[in-house]
């Protein structure tokens, strides 16, 4: 009976070892992660995405020359590539060469990372420092390869070898280069463009967009300790300098509208730069981790990411009004040692309180008497140990409440249709809103001319959703005075919300996204006027303050 136990737990033995060699020379039949041996003894990590076909996330077993087989295992393809897979991330040193076959159909182009604590997007072989050479199967029906650039469809370049020396060179059949296929050269000197090129062009070994409208990439390893940026450039692209070895200095051309996010992020030579004044946008990091240490902000800034500018002052604009932040080290976002405000609306409470940190980090912060960022400061002054001081010269008071009369009487949530006659019950619609109600799929006539001379100061009618058709009548004698965002007749108008047909006077002052008759709108606007003055610390417009449809400010 011993005999015949030890002897069925032997073959239970055999058979689990049978299984187990089974299973490690079948696994990479199965979905999920498997290792695929190459010709000359790479091991790669595969992993199945779709049951059916496999993408390269990783390399096991590193090898001068990469060859990518067509299957894991003769009937699942390799379609994919996908360096940026989670923990597969590495960095493959001893890799100079990688060839994709026949079957890879599709490479990531949009993968993001980390660096410095910035977030950018990276090249798709980017975990390739050394690669300098890339080879396409001639039977692959999607990608191409040509010194070191592998192209899509034969028009648009993809990604460089992240080893390639000396210069890059755009061909003339190049009509689109994804925003990540020039990053992470960190040998490159300059760009070339062949001449019948019909969309970039280099200038002195930097590239640009035909027209030359845009700066798309300046070489990590061009020398230079100075740069002007060519007139006729209205926005430098996102990370164009990142990691940018030379530059010392960059001076911004008048025709600048837009200086993308971490434009010049790494940069550390970077000391001084010499913002445009008619600059509109600076978007998030965009001088981070540079020594940079005084920045002027010009007075036509709109919209501006300030928390990881290393500076130790920092004055903001009056109508630089759409602020937004980052978080750097645990610090507050506010990182100036002292901080000018000199906006009376801007609302500080807006920007986001990340993690329990405070968002100031500034010893001494410096705004007018009265207006709405002292009195938030003053509140949290105590508690944040700011030294909170008065700029001389002006004083603004809060806004005050008023309502005047209000008529809600004539309003049903289950009517469609509604007509107006009178201030107190277009008063009476903006009472409403301020309650709660959207009107979606409501509509309401104004039936004749409203004066509205009573209202010292209307409250807007907030976030409608419904139709108001003014059917060609007035309103005038308005009166808004709020060191707020989103200000007009109508503050929001949201995005299936209409006015029409209607003619509006009067003064509006109001902070960022201020017109004169919607601040902020995703819905529409059809033959509207507005005759007066209008006013905003932000984007403003005599109509509309900022369109998100069209994503961009109306002009006084």
């Amino acid at each position: 009976m011993k005999w015949v136990i030890i002897g069925a737990v032997v073959l239970i033995v055999l058979f689990v070892a049978f299984c187990v060699y089974v299973d490690r020379s079948t696994k990479i039949k199965k979905p999920g992660i498997c290792s695929v041996r190459t010709s000359n003894g790479a091991i790669l990590i595969c992993y199945c995405f779709d049951q059916r076909n496999y993408e390269v996330v990783g390399i096991k077993r590193q090898r001068k020359h990469i060859i990518i087989p067509d299957t894991v295992d003769g009937k699942h393809k390799i379609t994919a590539l996908n360096f940026f897979d989670g923990e597969y991330v590495s960095s493959y040193k001893r890799v100079r060469h990688i060839h994709l076959p026949a079957s890879m159909e599709d490479i990531n182009e949009d993968a993001w990372g980390d660096n410095f604590q910035i977030s950018y997007r990276m090249n798709a072989f980017c975990s390739f420092p050394n690669l300098k050479s890339i080879t396409v199967d001639e039977q692959n029906p999607v990608f191409t390869a040509h010194e070191g650039m592998i192209y899509k469809n034969g028009t648009k370049l993809m990604a460089a070898a992240p080893g390639i020396l000396g210069t890059v060179t755009i061909g003339k059949d190049v009509n689109k280069i994804a925003k990540s296929a020039l990053l992470d050269l960190k040998k490159v000197t300059s760009f070339s463009v062949e001449e019948d090129n019909p969309c970039y062009k280099s200038v002195d070994g930097v590239l640009y967009t035909k027209s030359g409208k845009k700066l798309l990439q300046y070489p990590i390893l061009k020398i230079g300790a100075r740069f002007s940026v060519p007139e006729g450039v209205k926005k430098i692209r996102a990370e164009a300098f990142f990691n940018q070895r030379y530059v010392q200095m960059v001076e911004m051309p008048e025709s600048l509208r837009t200086i993308g996010r971490a434009a010049f992020a790494g940069a550390r030579m970077l000391r001084n730069v010499k913002l445009n004044e008619k600059l509109r946008v600076m978007e998030e990091d965009a001088f981070a981790y540079t020594r940079v240490r005084q920045l002027t902000l010009p007075k036509s800034l709109r919209t501006a990411e300030i928390g990881s500018l290393p500076v130790k002052e920092l004055v903001i604009p009056k109508k630089l009004g759409d602020i937004s932040v980052a978080h750097r080290d645990g610090e507050g976002i506010l990182r100036a040692s002292k901080l000018y405000i000199e906006n009376p609306a801007l609302n500080l409470n807006a920007i986001e309180n990340f993690e329990g940190n405070s968002i100031f980090s500034s010893m001494e912060i410096h705004a007018y008497e009265g207006s709405l960022p002292y009195r938030q400061i003053k509140e949290v002054a105590d508690q944040y140990l700011i030294d909170l001081v008065a700029i001389p010269g002006k004083r603004y008071d809060a806004p005050p409440e008023h309502w005047g009369p209000v008529d809600t009487s004539w309003y049903s949530d289950e009517k469609e249709e509604f007509f107006i006659s009178t201030p107190e019950q277009f008063a009476g619609l903006s009472k409403l809103a301020k309650d709660g109600e959207w009107f979606s799929g409501q509509t309401f006539y104004l039936k004749c001319d409203l004066d509205m001379r009573q209202y010292a100061n209307f409250q807007p009618v907030q976030e409608f959703d419904g139709v108001f058709d003014g059917q060609g009548n007035r309103i005038y004698n308005l009166h808004i005075y709020r060191l707020e965002d989103n200000v007009g007749l109508f503050s929001e108008l949201e995005e299936e919300g209409m006015i029409k047909n209607l003619c509006v006077s009067g003064e509006v002052t109001g902070g960022n996204c201020t017109g004169g008759i919607v601040g902020a709108s995703e819905g529409m606007v059809e033959n509207c006027t507005f005759k007066g003055k209008v006013k905003g610390y932000g984007y403003s417009g005599k109509i509309i303050g900022f369109d998100f449809e069209q994503d961009y400010w109306h002009r006084l």
